[in-house]
């Protein structure tokens, strides 16, 4: 585990004693947020240096050399002080084109992200959740790139929950030291869980917080906002709005932040006006981005958040009426405003606060259905299960959303479950024994998912199989 490298923040920021830089890693940005189309390189730089860097990046033919920007910041509670953390855009990219770059002896390479309805090649992502730092994690993170020999990832989303680092702000600089040679050639989108927001303790925080982690207070989505570069805008950013949406290729992802309008763990902030209106405005943006939507350009929608509300897991449940799954109209309101069935526990008045997917679910659910949302990744419990097609608790394969939970990123909590009894018919397939992460395969005719095991040290790559596999619209005439 990287755990136990962790000694300063200066030690962490390094790759090596003969570079300042390290902690490379690709995102996406847009015009809208960052006043062009294409990736940030994002990296940090720990020799004090008051200048940025002259970052270079080729498709072979033409070389473009471009400045970084770079800001820094201090955690008050514990003394940490960030590296520079500099950002490096690569604007106006060829779709799918591959390209090299190099920043201070630093060389590695990356294939644009296709561009919106892009039918060159097929659509392909790895999707993941609640990762961390563990032996596992790494291996699960490594593994991406070998899902399909022939079909290397464009790009790997997160479903939250990232480092665990939990207000110790160095473990950031670690795991991305650890998955350095990962995400600097593959771009990385993802979206806030509630280790990013409102958990405290420390990284590999224990259930009874040890006096000398008191200091590490939740993090309240600002390590992620100083590290991951997506494409929101700097008033989203200043808002702590961190929802967005963003086409590869043919399908249009939507990351929903469940802990919006969350500010750490202030429990006060759930009986206030800024709370509820921060959840409304995220449910009317989403209707709006969903209602743009264009399917002859990319047919296939799929949404990421951190917290799944089809869950058979007996981990991280709530319920908004006597019945589990169930929403009932009288029930709706209540639910909404954190009120859930039986009431807030009286023993654990932060349970709605933490987890907030059954209050947003009365909301969203109806617009999964009204626009044909196809699939819901999440992550939050440590395991893996997929669904049949389902609005309001039943199989409904016209029009049903498949919800896929896809927590099992390898972090140090260990497995969830065990699962719920009795089982839903609509749950299809599951797993909470192996760790792993899936990946997504789509053309405009068809839509396929699989989820993978890990491999362990008695499995080579050549051993790889899907544990899970479906395929939505008509892929018997058409191969991904």
């Amino acid at each position: 585990m990287y755990r136990a490298a962790i000694v300063s923040a200066a030690a962490a920021a390094v790759a090596s004693a003969a570079s300042a830089t390290s902690q490379f890693h690709l995102g996406a940005v847009t015009k809208a947020s960052h006043g062009c189309d294409g990736l940030a390189l994002s990296f940090a730089s720990s020799d004090n240096a008051t200048s940025s860097y002259t970052v270079s990046y080729s498709d072979g033919t033409t070389t473009k050399t471009v400045k970084s920007t770079f800001s820094t910041f201090t955690n008050p509670s514990t003394g940490y002080v960030s590296p520079n953390l500099h950002t490096a855009l690569f604007c106006d990219l060829t779709s799918g084109a591959d390209y090299t770059y190099e920043v201070d002896g630093f060389t590695s390479s990356f294939s644009a992200l296709l561009e919106a309805g892009s039918t060159e090649k097929s659509t392909v992502v790895a999707i993941v959740g609640d990762i961390g730092g563990t032996d596992w994690s790494n291996t699960t993170v490594h593994q991406i790139g070998r899902l399909h020999s022939h079909l290397k990832a464009q790009s790997l989303l997160i479903a939250g929950d990232w480092t665990y680092a939990n207000g110790e702000n160095i473990a950031w600089d670690n795991w991305f030291v650890e998955m350095e040679d990962v995400f600097a050639d593959t771009p990385v989108l993802g979206i806030t869980g509630n280790h990013e927001t409102l958990t405290s303790g420390g990284n590999e925080y224990v259930k009874d917080t040890p006096p000398d982690h008191l200091k590490f207070v939740p993090e309240n989505y600002i390590d992620y906002l100083a590290r991951v570069v997506t494409p929101i805008t700097p008033q989203a950013i200043a808002a702590r709005q961190t929802y967005y949406s963003y086409d590869i290729g043919v399908v249009h992802f939507v990351f929903l932040d469940d802990y919006v309008g969350s500010n750490g763990s202030d429990l006060a902030i759930l009986n206030a006006t800024s709370y509820i209106t921060a959840r409304q405005t995220m449910v009317d943006w989403f209707e709006a981005d969903l209602k743009a939507v264009d399917r002859s350009v990319t047919p296939w929608v799929a949404v990421v958040k951190h917290n799944p509300y089809y869950n058979s897991w007996s981990n991280h449940q709530c319920q908004c009426s006597a019945t589990r799954f169930e929403i009932d109209e009288a029930d709706k309101d209540n639910c909404w405003h954190g009120l859930y069935y039986g009431g807030i526990k009286p023993s654990d008045p932060s349970f709605a606060l933490r987890e907030p997917h059954c209050g947003l679910e009365v909301k969203l659910e109806d617009l999964y259905y009204k626009y044909n949302v196809n699939v819901v990744f999440g992550g939050h419990v440590h395991a893996y299960e997929r669904t049949a097609p389902i609005y309001k608790n039943k199989i409904n394969n016209d029009k049903g959303t498949t919800h896929i939970t896809i927590g099992a990123g390898g972090n140090f909590e260990g497995h969830a479950g065990p699962l719920l009894t009795p089982l839903s018919d609509w749950s299809l397939s599951s797993n909470n024994v192996t760790y792993g992460a899936g990946q997504l395969v789509a053309t405009k005719s068809c839509f396929t998912w699989s989820w993978y095991a890990d491999l362990d040290g008695n499995r080579t790559a050549d051993d790889i199989s899907a544990f899970d596999t479906f395929s939505l619209g008509d892929c018997a005439r058409h191969s991904c």
